[in-house]
C-alpha cells in the first residue's frame, strides 16, 4: 500500500497551478494543507471559549491514500531499463521502447512480464498483456496451454540477469522441477512427455519487442509454473495473479483493515489526546454486500491476529526451551487467559459459562485441541499471501528434536545412497530440515489433532461446547493431515 495524493488531488493541483500561474507542487501542497486544516476542530485552529468543538468538515482518509498500482519496465537489462508506475504502451521519452507490466516471485522477488509471443509475417514480436488476459480456447490437457494457433502464444518473459550468482537456469533438464523429470534406461534425466510443450524458449528481444536481437530473455509458455531463480514451484489451479505478486499485493479489503487497525491503535494510545468517548471511526459503503465483505474481513483479521498473538505469547513464556508440539494447546490456552475461572472469561469461549465437572473438563480439552489445530493450520504453505504467518515473519523458528544426533550417526547411513552416506553431518541436517519443513508446510504431520477420526470428534464437540470464532464453525471445513 502506497500513500499519497489521489489522481483527483494531482489534477486539482495541476489545474490550480495553471490558473494561478504558480508551480504545480506548491498548489498541490496548499490544497492538501487546506483539507487537513479544515478537518481540525475550530478549538484547535483558533482557541477561544466561543470556538466550536466541530471541524469545518470531517477528515476523509481516502483523499490521501492510494494504492501503489502496478510497475512497468522496458525490456532492457537492470541499470539500463526504465521503470515507471504510469501504465502506457510505450515510454513517452522513447516512443520506440515498449513498457511491460512487472510481477514478482513471492519467494525471491525475481521479476516476470506477462506477454504474447506473436508472429507477424516473417517477424516475431513480444507484446505486453495484462496478467488477467486469458488465451484463446485451448486443450485443457496441454501443460503449456497454448492457443492452438502457433502465431500467438501467451506466457511470460524474464530477463536473464547478469552477475546474479543465484540465477543458474540454463534450460538444462535438471533445471526444471523434479516432478517434470524422468530418467531413461541410462539414468539420464529428461522432461516427461507431458511437460515438453512447456519447455522454456531462449530469445533475444529488442526494447521495441522484436525478436532477433537485444537482451537475452526466457519465454515461459502458458501459466507461470516455477521460478527460474529460486526454483519455487507452483501447483493447483490458482490464477497467475495469485501466483505472482504485483507492486500492490493486497486488495481493498486488506488495505482498509490495516488502515483502520492503525487508526484505532493511534486513537487508543497515550499520544492521541482524544477523549475516550470520541475515539470512534466511521466507515461507510454504498451497498450491503461490500459492507458484509469488509465486516467479515475485519473479523477474520482480528481472530487470526489473536490466535497468533496467543501462540507468540506462549513461546515467549517458554523462553529458550521452546514448546514441544504436544504442549502447544495448553500453552496457548494459558497465554490467552482462557484457563481462568472467572465467569466473564469463560463467557468468551464457552457456550455455557456455568459448566462444571466432566463437561467443563471436556470443553477445556476440546479448546486446547482446537488451538493446537489452528497453529498447525496457520503454518500451511502460502495460504495467506497478504498476511504472512509468524514463521514467514521471522518471529518463530521450528526445530526438529534429535535431527543433529541422527545426522551424525554414521551407522544409520551405512547402507544409504552414496550421496547421503558420504555427506557431512551438517549437509544431512540441512537436507532433513528442508524435507521436514516441506512436509510440515503441506500438513503431512503426524499429530493427534490432525488425524481425520480425531478431528471429526473435535468438530462435533466444538459445535456443542465452544463459542465462535474459537470453535470450528458449521461453515468451516476442518482439514486433517495430508497423505
Amino acid at each position: 500500500m502506497g500513500s499519497g495524493t489521489t489522481d483527483d488531488g494531482q489534477r486539482g493541483g495541476h489545474c490550480a497551478g495553471k490558473d494561478a500561474g504558480r508551480p504545480e507542487a506548491a498548489c498541490r501542497a496548499a490544497l492538501r494543507d487546506l483539507l487537513l486544516i479544515s478537518s481540525v476542530p475550530e478549538q484547535g485552529r483558533a482557541p477561544s471559549e466561543a470556538a466550536s468543538s466541530r471541524s469545518f468538515f470531517a477528515f476523509k482518509l481516502h483523499q490521501f491514500i492510494s494504492g501503489a498500482g502496478h510497475a512497468y519496465a522496458t525490456l532492457e537489462p537492470a541499470g539500463q531499463r526504465t521503470v515507471t508506475v504510469d501504465g502506457q504502451l510505450f515510454l513517452p521519452s522513447h516512443p520506440e521502447k515498449r513498457l511491460y507490466p512487472v510481477h514478482f516471485c513471492r519467494e525471491c522477488g525475481h521479476e516476470y512480464h506477462p506477454v504474447r509471443l506473436v508472429e507477424e509475417g516473417s517477424q516475431r514480436l513480444v507484446l505486453p498483456r495484462s496478467i488477467d488476459d486469458a488465451p484463446p480456447a485451448a486443450d485443457a490437457d496441454d501443460p503449456a496451454e497454448g492457443s492452438g494457433d502457433e502465431r500467438e502464444r501467451f506466457g511470460f518473459v524474464t530477463l536473464h540477469p547478469l552477475g546474479d550468482a543465484d540465477f543458474t537456469f540454463d534450460d538444462r533438464d535438471e533445471d526444471y522441477p523434479e516432478t517434470w523429470i524422468e530418467y531413461d534406461s541410462g539414468g539420464n534425466p529428461r522432461l516427461k512427455a507431458y511437460y515438453r510443450g512447456a519447455r522454456l524458449v531462449k530469445l533475444l528481444v529488442t526494447p521495441d519487442g522484436h525478436v532477433g536481437g537485444g537482451a537475452r530473455v526466457w519465454f515461459i509458455p502458458g501459466k507461470f509454473r516455477f521460478c527460474l531463480r529460486c526454483g519455487h514451484t507452483q501447483g493447483g489451479a490458482a490464477r497467475d495473479r495469485t501466483r505472482l505478486a504485483s507492486l500492490s499485493a493486497e486488495g481493498r479489503s486488506s488495505a482498509t483493515t490495516v488502515l483502520v487497525a492503525s487508526v484505532l491503535r493511534w486513537m487508543h494510545g497515550d499520544q492521541s489526546g482524544l477523549e475516550q468517548f470520541t475515539r470512534k471511526l466511521l466507515g461507510f459503503t454504498d451497498n450491503r454486500q461490500d459492507a458484509a465483505l469488509q465486516a467479515g474481513h475485519f473479523n477474520d483479521f482480528l481472530f487470526v491476529s489473536l490466535v497468533r498473538a496467543g501462540f507468540l505469547g506462549a513461546l515467549q513464556v517458554a523462553g529458550e526451551r521452546g514448546l514441544r508440539s504436544d504442549e502447544i494447546g495448553a500453552a496457548q490456552q494459558h497465554a490467552l487467559g482462557f484457563d481462568r475461572t472467572a465467569p466473564e472469561v469463560r463467557a468468551e469461549w464457552l457456550q455455557e459459562p456455568n459448566l462444571k465437572g466432566f463437561n467443563l473438563q471436556e470443553a477445556e480439552a476440546t479448546l486446547r485441541q482446537i488451538l493446537a489445530y489452528r497453529v498447525w493450520y496457520d503454518q500451511r504453505r502460502g495460504w495467506r499471501y497478504t498476511n504472512p504467518n509468524l514463521e514467514q515473519l521471522g518471529l518463530v523458528r521450528v526445530e526438529y528434536q534429535g535431527i543433529e544426533a541422527l545426522a551424525a550417526d554414521e551407522e544409520e547411513f551405512e547402507n544409504a545412497h552414496p550421496l547421503l552416506k558420504h555427506a557431512s553431518a551438517e549437509v544431512r541436517v540441512n537436507l532433513y530440515r528442508e524435507l521436514l519443513d516441506h512436509l510440515r508446510k503441506w500438513m503431512a504431520i503426524k499429530s493427534q489433532v490432525l488425524d481425520s477420526t480425531v478431528l471429526e470428534q473435535i468438530v462435533a464437540r466444538s459445535h456443542s461446547r465452544i463459542l465462535s470464532p474459537w470453535g470450528i464453525g458449521m461453515d468451516e471445513k476442518a482439514r486433517g493431515r495430508a497423505g
